[in-house]
């Protein structure tokens, strides 16, 4: 089969397959390109706990009794570790330091603001975990239908796994439904969406060919897999948000001084919620 038409029936059988409209789409990790595509995708609404930490070692069914234990012993003080970073290239960060956590086996990459000790810098994070985990179970208490997506190219966990694992998030969650996308790297050409379960889905693609960016990997492709989730009233949130962007730029047109006007259009950005 050509590889462009692979492409297009795999992309047609996952919007098949993702038919319906969700109140919740969550990343679930492993690493920070599963929600940077969420983000790209307008699916992302806030910062959620399992965002922007990388949970390569934790295994699936580990990280979802994670979130049915209400993440104890997560983020704890004692077990915290710095350890070396990239420098260069595209992972770079010189805003922060790195962190490994030992005990749980999840590294904090972009949460420790960089040259400060860990004793000065730890209660700040804390609480802003803190109001990711609560902000993570309250939405989804709130929400008829929810969506976890697991995006990984470095690690591969078999059916049996990710099955279990939607057994777990269903048992933490009653009442809720509960669906799982997973997206596993495969170095075949096409698109290949299956569902593996009620409410489990799981795509092989070349998400993260030789050369795509080490976190991020074949943008085009991730925005199209992406582009198949539907969030309900995601439109309102794009026209709100394009509208912004256009009245934004009709009142900066006023302010002559490039500096200013940057500042300006900087300063009316909507602000993250962390």
């Amino acid at each position: 089969m050509d590889q462009r038409l692979e492409m297009t029936c795999g992309i047609g059988e996952l919007k098949r397959l993702l038919r319906t409209k969700y109140d919740f789409v969550c990343s679930i990790g492993p690493d920070c390109g599963c929600a940077a595509h969420l983000v790209r995708c307008r699916l992302r609404r806030a910062s959620y706990p399992l965002d922007w930490i990388g949970t390569w070692t934790l295994g699936v069914v580990t990280l979802a009794k994670l979130v049915a234990n209400d993440f104890a012993g997560f983020l704890r003080q004692e077990n915290l570790r710095r350890c070396e970073k990239q420098t260069d290239g595209p992972l770079d960060d010189s805003r922060h330091d790195w962190y490994s956590d030992d005990v749980m086996h999840i590294d904090h990459l972009h949460d420790f603001p960089a040259g400060r000790p860990l004793e000065e810098s730890y209660p700040e994070v804390r609480r802003k975990f803190d109001r990711r985990i609560k902000r993570f179970y309250d939405t989804v208490r709130a929400s008829k239908r929810t969506l976890f997506v697991y995006w990984t190219w470095r690690n591969h966990p078999e059916e049996a796994e990710l099955l279990r694992m939607a057994e777990v998030f269903r048992g933490k969650f009653p009442g809720v439904r509960i669906d799982l996308l997973v997206m596993r790297h495969a170095d075949h050409g096409g698109i290949k969406a299956r569902a593996i379960g009620d409410g489990v889905v799981l795509v092989d693609a070349p998400i993260h060919p030789a050369g795509g960016h080490p976190a991020f990997g074949d943008t085009a492709l991730n925005r199209k897999l992406f582009g198949t989730i539907r969030l309900r009233g995601n439109w309102r949130t794009v026209l709100r948000a394009r509208l912004a962007h256009l009245a934004t730029r009709a009142r900066a047109v006023f302010i002559f001084n490039a500096e200013k006007r940057r500042a300006y259009r900087r300063s009316l950005r909507k602000t993250k919620i962390t």
